[in-house]
């Protein structure tokens, strides 16, 4: 009979991590990808999540190779970026698509105007993907050994 291998609670949580990690990396890529097929690169707010995007992967690389303390806490300060740039993002593509549906149809207000506006040209949720890479990111550094001061085996 074989004999069934008990994993520890370390190694349960370390496999979780790397999970994580690669459900961020894919994410990731996906999102870039997307936003360089729209040409979300014509002005310079739409440059942020681009930039932020790439600036994660290499942050991810450089801890990928280091393994060390201040590549994840850089890590972190990033993914922290990654929820500000996506509420902001909610909030432009929202007041872009309210400007767009008061020209469109003068005197348009309340619930109507709300509710056209999350429907609008830009995606107003789509920002929200940054809130979930961010999220995912910050999953993965909680409670990391390296920022609790332990040494990662």
């Amino acid at each position: 009979m074989a004999r069934r291998i008990r994993k520890t609670p370390e190694k349960i949580v370390q496999g979780l991590r790397t999970f994580l990690i690669l459900v961020f990396t894919a994410g990731t890529l996906v999102t870039l990808a997307e936003l360089l097929l729209l040409r979300h690169t014509e002005a310079f707010w739409q440059l942020v999540p681009v930039v932020m995007l790439v600036l994660s992967l290499v942050m991810l690389a450089w801890y990928g190779l280091a393994k060390s303390k201040s590549s994840l806490e850089s890590f972190r300060v990033v993914m922290w970026a990654f929820l500000l740039s996506g509420v902001f993002g909610f909030v432009n593509h929202f007041r872009a698509n309210m400007r767009f549906e008061q020209e469109l149809t003068p005197g348009l207000d309340g619930l109507d105007l709300y509710w056209r506006s999350l429907q609008g040209v830009n995606p107003a949720l789509a920002p929200g993907t940054m809130i979930f890479l961010g999220l995912l990111g910050l999953a993965f550094c909680y409670h990391h050994p390296l920022l609790l001061g332990k040494t990662r085996k």
